[in-house]
């Protein structure tokens, strides 16, 4: 009668019963159970790979969670607001000695990391969009909401203007 032969559960291959190691990957075998069984096998997992940071910053396609998408805009945030700083003191520096050209070359990079910012904050929230399973151009929704909260909330103009009168005017 043949020995039965088991599955290692770590690379399937066969082994001899009662074996300790698997002689093809050396994986410590321990608790025996029916022969050709093996552990089982999760087919449906995805394999995510390792974003670059190009893809992390300024892709706009696939999917961010909560986590990772506010960690990033405060990284991006934090990061521009240090270049921002340095180069106002810089152009600051040079408008105290009444140098407005001096000024200018600080004033046009302050302006370009802004413009990177703004794009990588875009991207990044067009991903959240993607994760929360609507378009991207669901971000635009966003600049909607502060005129509306303007709209409600803001004071009025004190006294008449080029719509009529105040009609606050006599009450308080």
């Amino acid at each position: 009668m043949a020995e039965q032969k088991y599955v290692c559960p770590n690379c399937n291959g066969l082994i001899d019963y009662g074996t300790r190691f698997c002689p093809h990957c050396g994986n410590a075998l321990g608790n025996w159970g029916n022969a050709y069984s093996s552990a089982p096998v999760n087919n449906n997992a995805a394999v995510v790979k390792e974003e670059s940071f190009f893809e992390k910053y300024f892709s706009t396609k696939g999917r961010l969670n909560r986590k990772a998408a506010i960690l990033r805009n405060l990284f991006i945030s934090m990061v521009g607001s240090v270049f921002i700083f340095i180069l106002g003191l810089i152009s600051g520096g040079s408008l105290m000695v009444g140098d407005l050209s001096g000024a200018l070359i600080p004033f046009l990079l302050g302006l370009i990391v802004c413009i990177v910012m703004l794009y990588s904050s875009l991207t990044i929230n067009i991903r959240r969009c993607h994760d929360l399973d609507k378009s991207g151009l669901y971000i635009f929704a966003t600049l909607l909401i502060i005129p509306a909260f303007k709209l409600v909330f803001a004071k009025g103009t004190t006294g008449p203007n080029k719509y009529g009168p105040d009609p606050l005017a006599g009450k308080y």
